[in-house]
């Protein structure tokens, strides 16, 4: 039930002016139109049109016409056009609150409306003639009516109707005193209301909602229930429902002696002016001014009581002139103006001795028209109120002199506690802005603080520290909106300073506080979660907690950047009733800095993960360097080979062969011989040139099948002596080989044969006459090392450096001047590779070389050869 009354305690001045608002909507102007003619279709046609667009009461013309279609109309054949007749009937007598005659009417349709009478119609009726009652005092049948219009507005699926049907039965149960049922339709209506996003009903409803928990002693909850309502009720332009929204938290903040807030309110109210001079606009002035009053701002408190004296008696509000001249009384009492407090006072009882012989003058006149009284008894009576004003006067002037005695006795109480209380007023405002100004720079430093750190995890765990000085927080968490999947996703949530697992939301969910914070972008305080869930949901919603306990108490704050929605924090307790209007301010300004700090931090991982992609292209960069230039120097050493080692082979070899077949008859048989090994040799170097170079090209297409297989490294070993047998032989160089039989290895075998041939032959090469060649193996459990050790000349430091890199040339000449391309240890190095293994040289000048490689050893106590 809405609160309509100025004064916050006069309940009965608010029930009057309700029922007189709820007639003054269901009334209008008159109805005038052309003679109608008695046909039955017109005659329906007629009263629809009327009551559709509430043109009651009707016209004289119109009153007899109804009047007499419900009286000479039979009963069976015309029973629609009598049950319309009586409908008008009703509706007229209801517009000029005659219920007992529109009720007479109302039962007529209630009995005798026929099939045809239709389901809209019949179902705004059930709301109508259930007002009628509740307004006869007979509640169980407005009850009764009102339920009944509910499944037919179900049925014509009439949403707003149907939140006004529950909204009456709310009505209804609150003039029955029964609370939890009032509460329960108006919720019901709520919901209804918030569905259809009906914002001027869902502001009425709120408003009622805040009348029980006023009722109930729940100041608090009353002026957050409000508080959330006004701005549905200014936004939507119902400016009657703001009017009474704004009126109330003006009351409930006086009761509370915060005046300057109850003014603010007050102030609002009368901005939504009503007609000049009217009886809410008086009531608010005079709000207004006591307002004043109590604030210490006596001068225009005085002004505006003078202001309201004048539109008071020019009205005739009797009752607020008392108030204006009992409260001036009190004003200069506590002034030490005796003189005047008596005027007033004097004034006060002159205008309730007034009234009083007013409420007689009417008494009396009403009685003489009822029974018709006597001259004699009418004199007989004026004599009887006339002794009685004199006996009230006389009551009266006993009264100033007891109240005049009463102020000489206070009056220096008063004036010696004058000072005192105001000293201590001052002090309160001072601590009251000692205590403003240390929120600001308490705030301020969080901000700071958390716009310091970078990482969700670090930002909320500094927020949580600081904000259990501040306020009851058992959990803090923060949610984030995704885009990509239009979710909030909380993560780091602290509970009881442990964090607590990962959730979301998904945006799409109405029955999430967190989802309906952030679509609406303003704050939501839930003080009771068990009390107050069903304001914002329907009644069959369910809150899960997100932990094993329920947050009883909460706050959720839309976290925004220049008008980017990044997400929502939220502050809980277990606790209810605990978060004040103090702390969803100080909540929203810690909100401003936590936004730039996330924003902060999605910007730094931002910038990070474009270095790390930089960063990660660069070294793509160098890789794919690195790549080019080794295929340029194996394009280089390609080149180099085929131009300078295979043409010095092929140049012997033709130049011998050129010499023998112009003087062959002029060489011996030792010349001859020498010349014909001088071009064998030649042609072995070039066939083994030409077989590395081969096999290395195809190591660099990928053209080389890697077949491994378990071999036995001796026989391996063995074969690769015979082959560099000549070569030796032509040195005198001793090639041995230390290889265990049945040494088993895993390896591609031609692979292979070609490392032991390039390392022999190296190592001949740089032998000298009568050296040695030795071959060794030595194995662990898991890799064999094979060693292929001469006593030739040595490599320097910065050869061996160079040895098997495809970019550096190493030239050296053998100790019988041979060359080579130093391809062969280029692809000892590729073949090895490809066997999982590795090669390595050991050498000193003039002391010879050790080339050493291993390979992945076969366990076996037998190979078959």
């Amino acid at each position: 039930m809405q609160h309509f009354g100025s004064h916050p305690q006069d309940h009965f001045c608010r029930l009057v002016i309700l029922c007189l608002l709820v007639l003054v909507m269901v009334s209008c102007t008159f109805h005038s139109g052309d003679e109608k003619k008695e046909t039955p279709g017109e005659t329906v046609q007629l009263a629809d049109s009327l009551v559709e667009s509430g043109n009651f009461p009707l016209t004289e013309e119109l009153f007899g016409y109804f009047r007499i279609i419900h009286t000479t109309r039979d009963e069976k054949d015309e029973a629609l056009e009598r049950t319309y007749a009586a409908l008008a009937l009703f509706y007229h007598y209801k517009a000029k609150s005659e219920i007992p005659e529109a009720l007479q009417y109302g039962n007529f349709i209630y009995r005798q409306a026929p099939d045809g009478f239709p389901d809209k119609r019949r179902a705004y009726f059930y709301n109508d003639i259930g007002f009628c009652y509740a307004m006869a005092g007979k509640f169980d049948s407005a009850l009764l009516n009102v339920k009944l219009s509910i499944p037919l507005l179900e049925k014509l699926n009439d949403s707003m109707k149907l939140a006004w049907s529950f909204n009456a039965l709310g009505n209804i149960h609150l003039l029955m005193k029964n609370l939890p049922e009032a509460r329960r339709e108006y919720l019901k209506a709520l919901h209804i209301n918030r569905i259809q996003n009906h914002l001027s009903g869902i502001a009425l409803n709120m408003l009622n909602i805040a009348s029980i928990q006023e009722d109930e002693k729940q100041p608090d909850s009353a002026l957050l229930t409000l508080g959330q309502a006004l701005p549905l009720a200014l936004s939507s332009n119902a400016k009657k429902a703001a009017l009474d929204i704004a009126n109330n938290m003006g009351g409930l903040l006086f009761r509370r002696e915060q005046y300057d807030s109850a003014y603010r309110y007050y102030k609002l109210a009368q901005s939504l002016k009503l007609s000049s001079g009217s009886y809410n606009e008086v009531n608010l002035a005079l709000n207004l001014a006591l307002c004043e009053a109590f604030m210490g701002q006596m001068q225009k408190a005085r002004k505006a009581f003078d202001s309201l004296l004048v539109v008071s008696k020019k009205q005739g509000y009797g009752k607020q002139m008392t108030i204006i001249y009992g409260f001036m009384s009190k004003l200069y009492l506590r002034q030490g103006r005796i003189d005047l407090a008596l005027q007033f006072e004097k004034e006060s009882g002159v205008i309730k001795d007034s009234l009083l012989a007013m409420y007689w003058d009417k008494e009396m006149n009403e009685s003489v028209k009822k029974t018709d009284i006597s001259e004699k008894e009418f004199n007989r009576q004026l004599q009887n109120s006339l002794a009685l004003e004199k006996v009230k006067q006389t009551r009266n002037m006993l009264i100033y002199i007891i109240v005049f005695t009463v102020v000489l006795s206070v009056f220096m109480f008063v004036a010696l506690r004058k000072q005192r209380f105001t000293s201590r007023e001052l002090i309160k405002t001072s601590d009251d802005l000692k205590e403003a100004n240390q929120n600001i720079v308490k705030i301020s430093e969080i901000g700071q603080d958390i716009i310091s750190h970078t990482g969700n995890s670090d930002i909320i765990r500094h927020l949580y520290s600081h904000l259990q000085n501040l306020m009851p927080c058992n959990i803090l968490a923060i949610g984030m909106y995704n885009q990509s999947d239009e979710s909030l996703t909380f993560t780091d949530a602290i509970e009881k300073n442990e964090t607590i697992p990962a959730f979301s939301y998904h945006c799409s969910d109405k029955n999430s506080f967190p989802v309906l914070c952030f679509n609406s972008q303003q704050p939501i305080v839930v003080n009771n979660m068990q009390a107050e869930v069903g304001l914002w949901f329907p009644p069959d919603a369910v809150i899960e907690p997100n932990t094993g306990v329920l947050a009883q108490a909460r706050v959720y704050i839309p976290l925004t950047v220049s008008d980017n929605r990044i997400g929502v924090f939220t502050v809980q307790s277990f606790n209810t009733g605990v978060y004040t209007n103090h702390h969803v301010s100080i909540l929203h300004s810690i909100g401003i800095y936590l936004a730039i700090a996330l924003q902060n931090t999605l910007n730094y991982e931002s910038v990070t993960r474009q270095r790390d992609e930089r960063d990660k292209a660069l070294e793509q960069l160098k890789v794919r360097e690195e790549q080019l230039r080794e295929t340029n120097a194996s394009k280089d050493k390609f080149f180099s080979i085929i131009a300078h080692d295979l043409k010095n082979p092929f140049s012997s070899i033709l130049g011998f062969s050129d010499v023998l077949t112009r003087e062959w008859d002029n060489f011996d048989e030792k010349a001859k011989h020498t010349f014909i090994r001088s071009i064998s040799l030649a042609s072995q170097s070039t066939y083994r040139l030409l077989e590395n170079l081969l096999m290395w090209s195809r190591t660099q297409t990928g053209g080389l099948r890697f077949n491994p297989e378990v071999i036995d490294l001796s026989n391996v070993a063995l074969e690769s002596i015979r082959v560099v047998a000549g070569q030796a032989e032509a040195k005198r160089v001793q090639v041995i080989s230390y290889i265990p039989f049945n040494t088993a290895v895993v390896a591609d075998e031609n692979m292979l044969q070609t490392v032991f041939r390039n390392l022999l032959t190296n190592a001949i090469k740089f032998s000298f006459q009568g050296g040695l060649v030795s071959l060794s193996a030595f194995t662990d459990d898991d890799w064999c090392r094979i060693e292929i050790v001469d006593n030739g000349i040595g490599i320097t430091i910065e050869d061996q450096v160079n040895l098997f890199r495809i970019d550096r040339s190493v030239k050296q000449s053998g100790t019988d001047n041979e060359t080579g391309s130093g391809l062969g240890l280029l692809l000892c190095h590729e073949l090895i590779n490809q066997h999982g293994g590795r090669i390595w040289v050991e050498s000193e000048l003039g002391r010879g070389s050790r080339f050493s490689f291993i390979l992945p050893i076969q366990k076996a106590n037998n190979v078959e050869s």
